[in-house]
């Protein structure tokens, strides 16, 4: 069945599609907030709504300003390099990025039912700062697993 899909002219068109979306510069207009998911120190996470697509996604948006205050630009960047270069069932992947004048903005995969930190919290009794510590290491420990396997360069 799929090869007979993929002689049809509806798989050419979405080939077509598909590129057209992946290769045209993305802007914020592209994009419909829902609702504010969540503040972090440098920004916030918004639930969007692709507007072309109608696919949900997670809006990372990052305040230049903030990030420039607290001298942050070169963590900023990294993560989006690391997030670029990392794809994989088991983390958020980054699907977008794209700036405007004064903010950037990474869009990722929206993942419904919270993080990780919050299942932790709720499902098993320990203290806020081990909650942290736990969260923290796993991540910490999945991603360098994933760059030192992927030889991907951090700088």
């Amino acid at each position: 069945i799929f090869n007979d899909f993929k002689k049809s002219e509806y798989y050419q068109r979405y080939l077509r599609w598909k590129y057209i979306e992946l290769t045209q510069q993305k802007s914020e207009s592209d994009f419909y907030i829902y609702r504010l998911l969540g503040r972090g120190g440098f920004g916030e996470v918004y639930g969007v709504n692709h507007v072309l697509t109608g696919k949900m996604y997670a809006m990372k948006s990052l305040n230049k300003k903030r990030l420039k205050s607290k001298s942050a630009e070169s963590t900023a960047v990294n993560e989006r390099k690391m997030m670029a270069n990392l794809q994989s069932d088991f983390i958020v992947n980054l699907t977008y990025s794209f700036q405007s004048h004064s903010t950037l903005f990474l869009v990722m995969d929206l993942m419904d039912g919270g993080d990780l930190a919050y299942h932790i919290r709720h499902k098993i009794k320990f203290a806020k700062w081990e909650v942290c510590i736990q969260f923290f290491s796993l991540n910490m420990t999945y991603y360098i697993l994933r760059v030192k396997i992927n030889k991907i360069p951090i700088m």
